[in-house]
C-alpha cells in the first residue's frame, strides 16, 4: 500500500523546523548536536500539541482524533483474572465485547476497579466462569518505564476468550524506521504548523504567525475529522401527529428514509 506523496514525514518536519530556526534547509546538514537536539525537541513538542490539542475556541472539550482510536482484539487465556493492555493504551473508548470463538461478540459491562475487587473479596476464593465485568487498572511503575495498564476481569476465566474494544492510543516518537505521524496527508499542514508553532513557543517564547496558523489549521483538521467520522443522519424531523412509529416502519418501503442512522447504520425504531 503506497503512502500519499503529499504526506509529511519525520524528515519533512525536521527540515521545516530547522529552516525556521535558521539552521539551513536540511536537518541532515546540521553537525552541532545541540542544534539537532533543539530541532528534535520542537518537532516532538509540536506533535504532542497536535495529538492532544486544547479545546477549540467556543468549545469546552478537546477533540479526540478518530485515527487515534484503533480497534483491538485482545486474547485472554483460561484461569486468568487480568491481562496486560497494549503499551500505547491511553484509555478505553466505548463498549467492551467478549467472544469465545472470535465470531459471536456480546457486550459485557465495563465498570470500576473497586467493584471487581469487592466481588472477589465477597467470593472468599476463586470464582471461575464466563467474564461478566472488566475494569482498567494502572500498573505499578518505578519510573523506568512509562505508565502501563491492565484489564481486570471478573470472574476468573474458565476458558480462553477474546475481548474486542476501541481504545485511545498514545502515539510514539517518530523515528527513521517509523517516519509517518498519525493522521496522514489530510492533516499534513496542521502537523507542520504545530512544529513551527513549537519553535515560537519553546525557543522564541512568543506567539507569532505560526501559532495563529496552527490554530486555523487545527480547526480545519477537527472539522474534517468530524465530517468523515460523525453521524450521517439524525433521523427524520417530521410532524409527530402525522408520523407514528407504525408509519415510520413503512417509510423505507415507500422510498423515503425515516430511520435514524449513526455512521451509516440503521437504528431500530421498534423498541
Amino acid at each position: 500500500m503506497a503512502e500519499s506523496t503529499l504526506s509529511l514525514t519525520r524528515t519533512d518536519l525536521l527540515n521545516a523546523t530547522a529552516f525556521l530556526l535558521g539552521f539551513g534547509v536540511s536537518y541532515s546538514g546540521i553537525t552541532d548536536s545541540n542544534k539537532q537536539t533543539l530541532v528534535q525537541r520542537c518537532v516532538d513538542s509540536g506533535l504532542r500539541s497536535f495529538y492532544a490539542p486544547t479545546p477549540l475556541q467556543g468549545e469546552r472539550i478537546a477533540h479526540i482524533w478518530s485515527f487515534m482510536q484503533p480497534l483491538m482484539v485482545l486474547p485472554i487465556g483460561a484461569s486468568m483474572s487480568c491481562v496486560d493492555l497494549p503499551d500505547d493504551f491511553g484509555g478505553m473508548v466505548g463498549s467492551v465485547y467478549l467472544s469465545s470463538d472470535d465470531s459471536a461478540w456480546r457486550q459485557i459491562r465495563f465498570t470500576g476497579l473497586g467493584q471487581i475487587l469487592g466481588l472477589r473479596q465477597a467470593a472468599n476464593g476463586s470464582v471461575n466462569g464466563t467474564p461478566q465485568l472488566v475494569a482498567t487498572r494502572p500498573m505499578e511503575t518505578d519510573g523506568s518505564d512509562g505508565q502501563r495498564f491492565a484489564l481486570e476481569v471478573y470472574p476468573t476465566t474458565d476458558a480462553p476468550y477474546s475481548f474486542q474494544f476501541t481504545y485511545y492510543s498514545n502515539p510514539y516518537q517518530l523515528t527513521e524506521s517509523k517516519p509517518y505521524p498519525c493522521g496522514g496527508q489530510p492533516h499534513a499542514e496542521t502537523l507542520r504548523e504545530a512544529c513551527l508553532a513549537a519553535v515560537e513557543r519553546e525557543v522564541w517564547q512568543d506567539m507569532g504567525i505560526h501559532t495563529a496558523a496552527f490554530k486555523e489549521r487545527l480547526a480545519a483538521s477537527v472539522a474534517l475529522d468530524r465530517r468523515l467520522t460523525g453521524p450521517k443522519s439524525f433521523g427524520m424531523n417530521s410532524d409527530a401527529d402525522r408520523f407514528t412509529i407504525a408509519n415510520h416502519r413503512l417509510i423505507p418501503f415507500l422510498g423515503r428514509s425515516g430511520y435514524v442512522t449513526y455512521n451509516g447504520q440503521l437504528g431500530d425504531l421498534s423498541s
